[in-house]
């Protein structure tokens, strides 16, 4: 993980770091920090498919893991 945060730290308007950092995240299970990189993807190319998805899916896998704790 260090080296993708080292990367988008260094090219901050490269989409493809940025949404391997939110996809690196998600399978490790931690969302919250992989939501952000994710919406930034989306925010700066809208048209990319493949972020909208990867967001979708952080954000419902975040929601299930909030109601597991819960009960």
């Amino acid at each position: 993980m260090p080296i993708l945060e080292e990367v988008v730290k260094q090219e901050p308007h490269a989409p493809t770091a940025y949404l391997l950092l939110g996809r690196a995240y998600v399978s490790l299970t931690e969302y919250e920090k992989a939501i952000p990189p994710l919406q930034h993807v989306v925010e700066t190319t809208p048209d990319n498919s493949l972020a909208h998805y990867e967001l979708g899916c952080a954000r419902e896998d975040r929601t299930l893991e909030r109601r597991r704790a819960a009960v």
